[in-house]
């Protein structure tokens, strides 16, 4: 099979770096600008904020738990930029409201910040968490909180958000699904369709404000070394670990790294590593294309990765029926 495939190694280094260093060139300046995060008290959250504050930004971060909340903004101040008369440059607010509870808790709960900032500039739909299970021995309240939280959060924020940025006609919005939200895997199926339903959300709201000059992102960050992360592991079956493992762990560094710099050139489609390049461009589907550099590996590689998308599937499926003999199980 390896023989098969050498034949198109050029095409996907070629495919690799176009879409890598030449999608949507110009870059956004965030110097001043309020950006808002959800999730931002911890993990990728918290890493993308410490990056915005440190290129000038004023930043919001909103989270339900207050302590971790307090303990994020003093990371956060430490970020700043200070004048030689010890003046800070930059914001940062920490506000903290269950997002699950709608658009009038949120009105409420931003009010103060976006009063003494200004309206909000980038809004980050980061909040979420994750838990894993065979779908029969899941919870059933579990599928209804995760979309909740997954999902039915960033729905509640980016309609809080979205009207001042529909009347201003500018600002940008990034929706944080997961790789787990482009292909569906043992133990993820809580999760998973939570993470599936913000892709198909941003694709209908990009398509709505993009006459507007408001520019939409849809970003999917694999397994990254968080405490969400390592929670999500507790009660995580074998065959899971396995199989979403042979992606790798990154940290939540890199992924706020590659992040920003997908917002700063207002990328669409973000993604992490080679396998994130690899299933980013394989479903892609009906989504849209900021410009010639993203289409081009898309209509180059796809029926490629097809194929190589038909060969890990049977070997998922091999590492399944392995695990559920070795459990007993079958």
């Amino acid at each position: 099979m390896l023989l098969l495939l050498l034949p198109f190694v050029p095409l996907v280094v070629i495919c690799y770096c176009f879409r890598r260093c030449f999608c949507c060139c110009g870059k956004n300046d965030y110097t001043g600008r309020h950006v808002m995060i959800t999730g931002g008290s911890s993990g990728i959250g918290l890493a993308l904020a410490k990056l915005f504050v440190r290129r000038g930004a004023n930043v919001t971060i909103v989270a339900r738990n207050k302590e971790k909340l307090i303990a994020a903004k003093s990371e956060l101040n430490e970020c700043q930029t200070k004048s030689e008369q010890g003046r800070l440059f930059q914001a940062v607010y920490a506000v903290s409201v269950d997002l699950s509870q709608g658009v009038e808790a949120i009105n409420a709960a931003v009010a103060q910040p976006i009063s003494e900032i200004g309206q909000v500039d980038v809004l980050i739909n980061n909040a979420g968490t994750a838990s894993c299970g065979r779908f029969l021995d899941v919870d059933e309240k579990d599928f209804l909180r995760q979309m909740e939280i997954n999902y039915l959060s960033s729905v509640y924020t980016t309609r809080s958000i979205l009207p001042s940025m529909m009347q201003r006609r500018q600002g940008q919005v990034a929706f944080v699904s997961s790789m787990a939200g482009q292909v569906g895997l043992y133990g993820y199926s809580a999760y998973t369709p939570s993470k599936y339903a913000l892709r198909g959300l941003a694709e209908c709201v990009q398509m709505e404000v993009k006459p507007r000059n408001i520019k939409v992102s849809v970003v999917f960050p694999p397994d990254t070394d968080t405490p969400g992360f390592a929670n999500e592991n507790i009660a995580k079956p074998e065959a899971t670990k396995r199989l979403s493992g042979s992606a790798g762990l990154f940290t939540s560094e890199q992924v706020a790294e590659n992040i920003f710099t997908g917002l700063e050139r207002n990328r669409y489609n973000i993604w992490v590593g080679l396998d994130g390049f690899f299933l980013s461009t394989l479903t892609c589907g009906m989504g849209p294309s900021k410009s010639f550099f993203e289409s081009f590996p898309q209509v180059m590689l796809g029926g490629f990765l097809r194929f190589v998308a038909l060969c890990y599937v049977s070997m998922f499926n091999s590492t399944v029926y392995q695990c559920e003999r070795e459990e007993n199980r079958l």
